[in-house]
């Protein structure tokens, strides 16, 4: 059980958990016969100011700590790690420039901010106790949570809030080229083919549709991975365009998007940030 402590123990220092007994079997009607474990815990919500200085990173709980509410911290730790790994691991082989680091702040700060303020706001109203809160977390959320739940679309977007599958690097400087629905910067929508491709956590380029010979050519010269689709409707509906060039970045997110398969932006790209693949896949 997780709860707040009842307000008659809130001037206590030190709550044992034999002085809630009382409240939790007249609350829950819950026979307490055994107790393994029991603490007590502040919830803090705060974000660094900094998730780089010089050689020093910051990630997960020492970048940003919250309220479990939605159960999302777990989920931005990692999404912390890898995005930063593969970046640490890409400059330290000589894979891609030094600035390409900066890019880690640039992205997941912006994240962590909005996460911690939206659980914050969504933690205090799960513990508000005054008797309208109470009344609309007792009587009004959940039917209407139920109710909405019966559509595809309402699960579908708590999906991708909660899995974080939703978060974007549009302004990061590792986002470049303009799409249609889908932008540089977006996770690369999952497609039938696509997945295990990214498994590889290496740069790699994809193109839905058909791949013009000379950026075939060009890729093998510079040992990238070129992944080539058959077009069907169901990409469409995904967001990507037809024939366009996807550079795809290893965390799986878009780098570049070049409608007409430019090799000369592309190149462009590459050099800007000295991009060159991990030699093991």
């Amino acid at each position: 059980m997780i709860g707040i402590i009842p307000s008659a123990f809130e001037d206590q220092n030190d709550v044992k958990a034999e002085n809630i007994h009382a409240f939790i079997q007249r609350t829950f009607g819950a026979q307490v016969e055994g107790i393994n474990w029991f603490s007590t815990y502040h919830i803090h919500h705060r974000v660094a100011s900094r998730f780089r200085q010089g050689r020093i990173f910051l990630s997960g709980d020492a970048a940003h700590i919250h309220s479990p509410a939605g159960g999302q911290g777990m989920n931005t730790g990692i999404g912390d790690a890898l995005n930063l790994s593969w970046k640490l691991a890409a400059v330290l082989q000589r894979k891609a420039a030094l600035s390409i680091l900066d890019t880690y702040e640039e992205e997941r700060l912006p994240f962590a901010e909005l996460l911690v303020n939206t659980t914050d706001r969504a933690f205090k109203r799960m513990v508000a106790r005054d008797k309208t809160s109470q009344f609309f977390r007792k009587h009004i959320f959940p039917p209407v949570l139920s109710f909405l739940f019966r559509f595809p679309y309402p699960r579908h977007k708590a999906f991708t809030i909660l899995s974080q599958i939703r978060i974007e690097y549009r302004s990061s400087d590792l986002s470049s080229g303009k799409g249609t629905n889908v932008q540089s910067g977006d996770r690369l929508p999952y497609v039938e083919g696509n997945f295990e491709y990214l498994q590889s956590i290496n740069w790699q380029i994809h193109v839905y549709g058909t791949a013009a010979e000379k950026l075939k050519k060009s890729m093998q010269e510079k040992d990238f991975s070129l992944h080539e689709f058959s077009w069907n409707p169901y990409l469409k509906k995904a967001g990507l365009q037809k024939d366009a060039l996807y550079v795809i970045r290893p965390d799986g997110y878009i780098g570049f998007i070049s409608s007409e398969q430019r090799i000369d932006l592309l190149h462009q790209y590459l050099n800007t940030h000295k991009i060159l693949p991990f030699t093991n896949e």
